[in-house]
């Protein structure tokens, strides 16, 4: 059985144990397996096919969908890229961004996707 405490490298290049990037980033659950985060997630700015709406196509005040991504560990200790897509609303009085949802009020637990690294 393997370590559960194995070193990896966060995503500023340091040492952390999987239980202290837990701590600092968190982990999800997919596919009924356990994913910890090594970094952030953070918009990967990919325009996304069809039937999603990217924040370009969409009018003030309606519904687009942007891509997240963060680096992670697997269960067997293999490196990830853990995909979320959110929806949220455009809104240009909010700034550059226009997101009308703040990024901690996005629901983090609804992962799109897992890639191996």
């Amino acid at each position: 059985m393997k370590k559960e405490l194995e070193l990896n490298k966060d995503s500023c290049g340091g040492a952390m144990k999987n239980q202290e990037m837990e701590k600092k980033y968190g982990s999800v659950e997919f596919g009924g397996k356990k994913y910890i985060l090594s970094e952030q997630a953070d918009c990967t700015s990919r325009l996304l096919p069809a039937p999603h709406v990217n924040i370009h196509e969409a009018q003030e005040g309606d519904e687009y969908q942007s891509e997240y991504a963060a680096c992670g560990i697997g269960p067997k200790n293999e490196h990830v890229v853990v995909y979320w897509i959110h929806t949220n609303v455009k809104d240009s009085d909010l700034g550059t961004d226009g997101d009308a949802i703040p990024d901690d009020q996005l629901d983090w637990d609804d992962v799109d996707r897992v890639e191996t690294d």
